[in-house]
């Protein structure tokens, strides 16, 4: 186990790394140092042997989204500098040619739910809540195009405008969970996984997503009338 800015990052094996964002006095906020590491641990995962990362939250929460200080961000660019960064940080993880889930527990809110929503298993214990504040903050739709493409348009727009406290069951229904897993579970759910992924070569992982997204891709196509498909 080593810890780097904000990070608790463990190789369980060449298949499997582990990283928890360790900022629990800040319920897991993402200040820049912390998405930089992040951003540094999911890259770096494509290079190597990884078939499964999952990502956790130390204490009682998952992520509280953006680490603004007490007086908030110091200027325009600041806001936009980190809001491009977590964005890189999202591009990199729903891409990466490897399985990620998100163990969640407590808030997962803004960043912090969307820091979720683009992993491909979200395994969320019953204390889980998410919440998409962003636009009603500051107008940021922070990947909502992907959150749509899991929940649908409208669900997602809902969300995003009305800023709801979606509650587990809920997000069970939606989709931004896809299982229920108590704290005393992780292992064994974590373990389950990567014993599945061990023989997956990567390729054949980067495969399976582009050929699931391709398929959503034309389901959307398929609702829109012929007279305007130009």
């Amino acid at each position: 186990m080593t810890s780097q800015n904000g990070l608790l990052i463990t190789r369980v094996d060449e298949f499997q790394l582990d990283v928890q964002i360790d900022r629990p006095e800040r319920s897991n906020s993402l200040d820049t140092p912390t998405v930089a590491a992040l951003t540094d641990v999911v890259l770096e995962a494509y290079e190597d042997e990884t078939r499964l990362l999952i990502l956790s939250g130390a204490g009682k929460n998952f992520c509280s989204g953006f680490d603004t200080g007490q007086g908030g961000f110091a200027n325009k660019k600041e806001r936009n500098n980190r809001i491009l960064a977590i964005e890189s940080l999202l591009q990199l993880i729903w891409n990466a040619p490897y399985v990620s889930v998100a163990m969640v527990q407590g808030a997962a809110i803004g960043a912090g739910a969307d820091l979720a929503v683009n992993c491909d298993y979200r395994a969320c214990a019953a204390s889980t809540w998410l919440r998409f504040p962003g636009f009603r903050l500051s107008g940021v739709t922070l990947g909502t195009g992907r959150l749509a493409r899991i929940v649908g348009d409208h669900q997602a727009f809902d969300l995003v405008l009305r800023n709801r406290k979606v509650a587990v069951t809920e997000a069970l229904e939606l989709g931004l969970a896809t299982h229920a897993v108590e704290d005393a579970d992780r292992r064994k759910f974590a373990d389950e996984l990567a014993a599945d992924l061990k023989d997956v070569p990567k390729n054949s992982i980067v495969a399976l997503k582009s050929a699931v997204r391709a398929a959503d891709r034309w389901q959307s196509v398929s609702r829109i009338p012929m007279s305007l498909r130009r």
